[in-house]
């Protein structure tokens, strides 16, 4: 039943009535660009970017830390090909103000960056956002204490409401004050809802924000339609999705555009990174 039920009605901003729904949602699964056709395999590219990715931390100094604490934590963790652009895009583009909705592995990837970056001189605040308490008290118990001064951990709870009357979001009650340069878009879970937290720090006046995300194909979706062309794209070969330069001015809020499936490109290539 949840299958055909998300195959019905795949849009995070259905309401309404049944036919209403099943009137908007009809059809758009089946269209045959739903992957991009120049991916056939996303498996190999998950192993070929993972394994290369490993490696990198692997070599990294002070990789103990991330390794020591993969070891001990409960958090099911995401892909090292995440945690690689998570890294180099903190080291390269040293944003001013950070924030992760979703605390676990990527905490201490983050953390590691930003401890680099404070030790030559630039000036960075990280803040990791968590909805699940036992997550949460698992993850204060692990840090290691060379890095925690380097991160603010949250606990909120998640709750679910509507935007702007047009989805049903999953988000977190309290957001840390102050504007974020960069997100982390991993949580809180979403069951099939947008994660709206991004939005809300737009609304409030938070200028120019990037943001990469773990899978979340419905919020990636949600936020292509809200925003102009080219502003969000997804990566289907490391499977994280993109954005940039996000303002809260361009929220296409009264005129959704109707296109739910991003655009596939090279993460690196969109936020300018070196490989």
């Amino acid at each position: 039943m949840r299958y055909m039920k998300n195959w019905l009605f795949p849009f995070p901003n259905s309401s309404n009535s049944f036919f209403y729904k099943l009137g908007r949602s009809f059809g758009k699964r089946l269209r045959p660009d739903l992957w991009p056709k120049q991916i056939i395999n996303c498996e190999a590219y998950d192993s070929h970017y993972d394994s290369k990715a490993k490696y990198f931390f692997e070599n990294l100094e002070q990789a103990n830390l991330l390794f020591d604490f993969i070891d001990n934590s409960i958090s099911s963790g995401a892909n090292w090909s995440d945690y690689l652009i998570l890294y180099k895009y903190i080291i390269q583009k040293k944003p001013r103000a950070i924030i992760e909705f979703g605390a676990g592995v990527s905490t201490i990837v983050i953390a590691l960056a930003v401890k680099k970056l404070l030790e030559s001189n630039h000036k960075v605040r990280f803040e990791s956002m968590e909805s699940d308490l036992k997550y949460h008290k698992n993850l204060n118990s692990l840090v290691p204490e060379e890095l925690s001064n380097f991160l603010n951990l949250n606990y909120s709870p998640r709750v679910e409401s509507r935007y702007e009357g047009l989805f049903t979001a999953s988000h977190y009650k309290d957001l840390p004050k102050g504007d974020f340069g960069f997100a982390f878009i991993d949580g809180p879970p979403a069951h099939g809802y947008c994660c709206s937290d991004l939005l809300t720090l737009l609304d409030r006046g938070n200028p120019y924000l990037d943001f990469i995300s773990d899978r979340r194909l419905a919020t990636v979706e949600t936020l292509n339609r809200l925003f102009p062309v080219g502003s969000v794209g997804y990566d289907f070969n490391r499977h994280v999705g993109i954005g940039k330069r996000l303002l809260g001015e361009n929220l296409l809020k009264k005129k959704p555009r109707l296109k739910m499936k991003p655009d596939h490109i090279d993460s690196y290539l969109f936020h300018q990174l070196k490989a």
